[in-house]
């Protein structure tokens, strides 16, 4: 009872307050959960009102499926001497956890629906190059969410609510005539599925197919989940039945506590699911990601912020708390960057920068961290890059050509030529440090530093030495140095592209399989076999059907080098 609530409720706030006025209690609606079950389009548990009528428990169940007696209808209900069954007539009072059993019609001839997922199986010519496997993938087809299932061979057939049998007969009368007498097209329900929109504040709200046992908390899944905002307690499924547009509210925030099922109810076909965001987030359109939660700051608004920024993991701007110094607004921050200068922090404060050596502060005995106050903006600045710079000064040198680094940098004493290509982060990938040149006063020198470094009886200090304006360029290789002429290449329908090496009496079903095998939609019977002969193209036409059947060992021809096999 309502009074009972209210002492309930007295007594469990007593133990945190002196004085507790009664609360206020009062219906707003009255409603229980019931189990439908038996004969209806969607089976489960439904929270609906008190009294009831057994044509609005039915079409909140989304109606009955065909041949049921509707004379037939019971409702189980548990009390203290067992399970007693009412029969249902005009209006009754539900309790809770009452089952609604509707009876199951003798012969149900399942009808296809918007998004189920079907098997054809349509007979064709018969396709040597597709596997019984990848055959079965294709035949796989979704009924789009306006009723029509999509063919490759006949085109859009609009096939909702019609029998399973009813689709194999269509299918059937669209074949040829040669195929049709002989054999017949069928059709099954692999899985049945229904589309569902997902509005509101979610990752990817849009039209999802999916299987109708599916419940809410999959169907958000689905849209990419909530985003952070979102009210997990105030979520809407607007459904229409019979041109008259309901409301249903779900809480997943209590599912997620009590893990009551009852509180997902059943999604029908259509139905629209929004997640509202909360009014405290604000009217502005802010980057809220669910793998970056931003700071409850963000939400509240506070007038209390301060601002961080520079070579910071996480810049942005954050509430102090009290006494707060910097430190701690690092820590939220997530720390300093690799490239942090500790030695440079700036805190700007009424217009004025203060500048902090960090880096020495924490080095002393006595910590005197600066305190951080409401307002401040806080610099970490970034280390200036420790390389080899370009200089304006006579004392240069410069290196060009295959360094990972090419530019100017300043000459040091007793320089040579190995330090140079250091101060240029080392050579490309791709350098031919056998080809090195330098240019000095209008000559070229030409220098073999692979052939340097070869020779284990040389020291380092023989290395060329280089002077104060010298030009320094290192050749890359040339591509022709680094191609293997003996190489072929496999390209097209195979699953792994690419250039392979050729062995003796390769034949074009090895580079096939070296290519990882075809790919299902590989035309086996139009392979060719590009070659070139005394300058010129040749194209060889080859049967990948007819070469693994073995019956022909003159056609499974042997490949040559710089043969391309193309797989239309």
């Amino acid at each position: 009872t309502i009074a009972g609530l209210q002492e309930l409720l007295i007594n469990k706030l007593q133990k945190f307050m002196d004085k507790v006025a009664p609360p206020e209690i009062r219906f707003i609606s009255r409603q229980r959960f019931v189990f439908i079950k038996g004969g209806v389009s969607y089976q489960g548990w439904y929270r609906v009102p008190v009294v009831n009528t057994l044509d609005e428990l039915v079409q909140s169940a989304g109606g009955l499926v065909e041949n049921i007696d509707i004379q037939k209808v019971t409702l189980k209900r548990k009390t203290k001497d067992g399970i007693i069954q009412i029969p249902i007539k005009g209006k009754i009072k539900l309790y809770p956890s009452d089952i609604i059993q509707i009876p199951e019609p003798p012969k149900l001839k399942e009808k296809i629906d918007s998004g189920d997922l079907l098997l054809l199986r349509i007979p064709s010519e018969k396709n040597t190059g597709v596997t019984a496997d990848a055959q079965y993938r294709q035949n796989q087809v979704e009924v789009d969410r306006f009723g029509y299932l999509p063919t490759p061979e006949y085109g859009n057939i609009y096939v909702k609510k019609l029998t399973i049998e009813e689709v194999s007969k269509t299918l059937t009368d669209r074949l040829p005539k040669y195929l049709s007498q002989s054999s017949k097209a069928q059709a099954s329900i692999i899985e049945k599925r229904h589309y569902i929109q997902v509005l509101g504040h979610v990752k990817n709200p849009g039209w999802y197919n999916l299987p109708e046992m599916a419940n809410i908390e999959m169907a958000i899944n689905s849209g990419g989940g909530t985003l952070d905002g979102a009210v997990m307690n105030e979520i809407t499924i607007r459904r229409y039945y019979e041109d008259e547009l309901k409301h249903i509210k779900v809480n997943l925030f209590q599912y997620a506590i009590t893990g009551d099922e009852r509180l997902l109810p059943p999604l029908h076909e259509n139905d629209m699911i929004f997640v509202p965001i909360s009014s405290t987030v604000g009217n502005i359109k802010r980057t809220l990601s669910p793998l970056n939660p931003p700071p409850a700051t963000l939400e509240k608004e506070s007038k209390r912020q301060v601002q961080i920024l520079g070579a910071i993991k996480d810049p942005g701007v954050y509430e102090p708390t009290e006494k707060m110094d910097l430190l701690d607004l690092l820590v939220k921050a997530r720390g300093e960057t690799d490239d942090a200068d500790l030695a440079d922090v700036q805190i700007i404060r009424n217009n004025k920068t203060l500048k902090y050596n960090l880096k020495q502060l924490l080095l002393e005995e006595k910590l005197d961290i600066p305190k951080i106050q409401d307002g401040d903006i806080v610099r970490i600045a970034h280390l200036e890059k420790q390389g080899y710079i370009k200089k304006a000064t006579r004392q240069k040198i410069r290196i060009i050509g295959a360094v990972v680094k090419p530019g100017g940098y300043e000459y040091i004493d007793n320089m040579d030529l190995i330090d140079l290509i250091a101060m240029a982060d080392g050579p490309h990938e791709a350098a031919d440090l056998s080809k090195i040149m330098l240019y000095r006063d209008n000559r070229v020198e030409h220098f073999d530093l692979e052939g340097f470094f070869a020779d284990a009886a040389k020291k380092r200090g023989e290395a060329p030495k280089v002077q104060s304006g010298d030009l320094v360029q290192v050749s890359y290789i040339k591509r022709k140095d680094y191609v293997n002429e003996s190489n072929i290449y496999v390209l097209g329908k195979v699953r792994n592209s690419g250039e392979f090496q050729l062995k003796q009496g390769m034949t074009v079903i090895q580079a096939i399989s070296l290519a990882g095998g075809l790919d299902d939609w590989a035309d086996t019977d139009n392979i060719m076999i590009i070659r070139m002969v005394n300058g010129k193209q040749l194209n060889i036409p080859y049967s990948f059907n007819t070469g693994i059947r073995g019956n022909y060992p003159e056609l499974n021809a042997r490949l040559q080098a710089q043969d391309v096999v193309y797989v239309p």
